[in-house]
Parts: C-alpha cells; structure tokens; sequence
C-alpha cells in the first residue's frame, strides 16, 4: 500500500512539474511565425471554406474552422485562445500517457514515464504553441493504443475508437499518417509466426478495421481532394536532410545543446529499447 501510495505522490507530482513547465509565463509569449497561418485565415474564410481547403501554408482544419465559428458567435479570441486547445491536449497528455501502462510495465517505470512525458523538450513545445502538433500527438497516441486492445481483444469498442481517433488525427495533421496505420504492419507480423490457426479470422478482422479507416479518411479528405491534390503536386519535390538538422533534431529531443549529454540520452534510449524488445516484444 505504501509503494502504491509513493507511486501516486510520484506521478501527481510529475503532472504538477508538467503544468509548470506548459504554464510558465505562456501569458507572456507572443504569437509569431507560423502560428499566425491559422489566425490569418480564421479572419478571412468561412467554416465551409476552411473545412474543404488545404493550404500550402500548413492550417490544422478542425482547429482553424473551430477558431473561425467562435468568431463567428460574437467572440474575440485572444493568443491564448488560440493556444488553449493544444496546451488542454498537453495537460491531458500528462494524465493519460503514463496511465494507459498501468499494468503493461513496472510501477516505477510507469512513475518514470510519467516523468519524462512532464519534461520532454518536444511536449513542452508542442503545448505552448498554437499549432495542431499536441492535439494530433494525443490523438494518434490514443489510436495505436486502442488498436493495441482492439488486436488483443477484438472489441468492437476498441475498433471504433481507433478508427474515431485515427481520423481525427490526420484531420488534425495529415503527418499523423504513418502514426496510424503503422499499426496494421505489426498486427500482420504477428500474424507470421508458425501458428496458424485464427490467421485466416485476423487478416479478416484487419481488412474489416482497414475499411473502417478508410471510410472516416474518406469523409475528412475527400471533401477537399481538389485542394488536397494541389497540396500534393506543390510539395512533390526532390529534397534531403542536412546531417546538421538530425543532430539538431536528436539534440532538441535530449532537451540539451551538449553533445555528450545527447549521446548519454540517446544512449539510454537505445538501450531501453532494446531491453523492452528483449524481456516484452509485443509492447517493444
């Protein structure tokens, strides 16, 4: 009971680290870069505008159509109006990543978990800015997690909830992709080994949930397929990745400048990794 109640004091005192670091002076922060693409094109289209039209300039549809409705009620949306949803996705993150282990991993790895959600660089960021980034990372964490039960256990619950947070995810960033389907590869490896019976029930149940997505995807982005085409064609090009922007990439997820402390980071994650694939492959 002891240990129980440690782990409580543990995690509620990370969510409150957490809240800190998200809250910190967020009053003070002032809007700029492409925070403003949103903003720009709330003032200037229309619900139905914003909800059939991909932008170059990157605009999370839902968020903007639901910034430019409250306009249109009578409301005057501050910065931090327009910050709100992603720093309620970052302050739920806090409460429902850690949470969603409990039973799949150790007590205290769960509390350490808990805590490294409260000071990720990347979580931070997200939650303090007024971009889709947040919210689509709860979103697509809530999908893998729902297809995992779903896998397990094939509730239809399960089912539906994935597909449901699976599309708002793209409909959030269509960056989310990959995120969420990335979970049919693994469902189709574990269907690979030797034992073969309820393989023919599984591919079934997998194409059954395939459609499934592919139906809310359809409904999110085949309203705007013309749009969306556009997008497709213009950002089609032939590009590569400095080696200068990954070590800034890892660095800023080690949330340090020094470069043997990102490699102690990354060294660590490395080995988790591998420990976690060793001893739980399925959770690995």
């Amino acid at each position: 009971m002891n240990e129980r109640r440690a782990a409580r004091a543990s995690l509620a005192a990370a969510v409150i680290a957490g809240l800190g670091l998200r809250l910190w002076n967020l009053r003070g922060q002032v809007m700029g870069g492409d925070e403003l693409h949103a903003v720009r094109v709330a003032a200037r289209r229309t619900v139905p505008e914003i909800l059939a039209t991909y932008r170059l300039t990157d605009v999370s549809i839902p968020l903007t159509a639901l910034a430019r409705w409250l306009m249109e009620q009578g409301l005057t949306l501050s910065e931090l109006d327009f910050r709100l949803p992603a720093l309620l996705c970052g302050i739920a993150a806090l409460l429902v990543i850690p949470r969603a282990f409990l039973g799949k991993m150790e007590r205290m790895e769960v509390e350490l978990l808990g805590w490294l959600v409260a000071f990720s660089p990347a979580l931070v960021l997200y939650s303090r800015i007024a971009r889709s980034y947040m919210p689509m990372v709860l979103a697509g964490f809530g999908a893998v997690m729902t297809f995992d039960r779903w896998w397990r256990t094939r509730s239809w619950k399960a089912g539906v909830a994935y597909v449901v947070l699976a599309g708002l995810a793209v409909w959030l960033h269509l960056g989310a992709a990959p995120l969420v389907v990335a979970p049919f590869l693994f469902a189709l490896g574990d269907l690979v080994p030797p034992r073969r019976e309820g393989r023919a029930k599984g591919l079934l149940a997998l194409v059954g949930l395939g459609a499934g997505l592919a139906a809310a995807l359809a409904l999110i982005l085949v309203p705007a397929r013309r749009s969306l085409a556009v997008l497709v064609a213009a950002k089609r090009q032939e590009q590569t990745v400095p080696l200068a922007s990954v070590l800034d990439a890892l660095h800023l997820q080690a949330g340090t400048e020094s470069d043997l402390l990102a490699a102690l980071f990354w060294t660590a994650a490395l080995a988790g990794a591998i420990l976690l694939l060793r001893d739980r492959p399925r959770l690995g």
